[in-house]
């Protein structure tokens, strides 16, 4: 249904009115202008997009899941350190397109988790995944030693959403 909705609302609203129309068609125009993400936003090329999310904050993951997982057709596999996001990607890295981590986390940091994923690619001789590191930092060496750790692009908390949904469909990787 909601792939079905994305696709009228791409086509342009006299389709989704003619298909949609009334009150219904006002509920779903009402839905997008609150989420303040286009339709094209929604866009990816994977049926689903499977997120591997490792923040140790509560309230962070949490948001950060709510974001992605209303943005369209993805789903969050949420961890709160490196270690446990690791142990999953070993266990489950055909299934993840995408990876989201904290820099800063117990048990594994975020740059240490994109260490340990990228050596394990290599020995197990697979694609790379994209990561992208989260921080509360904007230090320049901080930034530096995330890319360096194999992480694809580092984004700054605060985090906007719009911001984050342009990163993913940049980065992900269907498989």
């Amino acid at each position: 249904m909601a792939k079905t909705l994305l696709q009228l609302k791409m086509n342009g609203s006299e389709i989704k009115r003619q298909v949609l129309g009334g009150s219904y068609g006002n509920m779903v125009d009402e839905l997008y202008r609150k989420c303040h993400v286009k339709a094209a936003d929604f866009y990816n090329p994977c049926s689903v997009v499977n997120v591997l999310l490792a923040d140790d904050d509560v309230l962070s993951n949490m948001a950060l899941k709510k974001i992605v997982e209303s943005s369209g057709n993805y789903r969050v596999f949420p961890f709160y350190n490196g270690l446990s996001a690791s142990e999953f990607y070993e266990r489950r890295h055909a299934d993840v397109n995408i990876v989201i981590l904290d820099v800063e986390m117990p048990e594994r940091n975020g740059v240490e988790t994109a260490e340990w994923i990228r050596k394990f690619e290599t020995a197990q001789q697979l694609h790379h995944v994209s990561i992208i590191g989260l921080t509360g930092y904007e230090a320049e060496d901080v930034k530096k030693q995330c890319l360096q750790s194999g992480m694809n692009l580092v984004l700054t908390k605060p985090i906007r959403r719009a911001e984050l949904i342009q990163v993913m469909k940049q980065f992900v990787v269907c498989k």
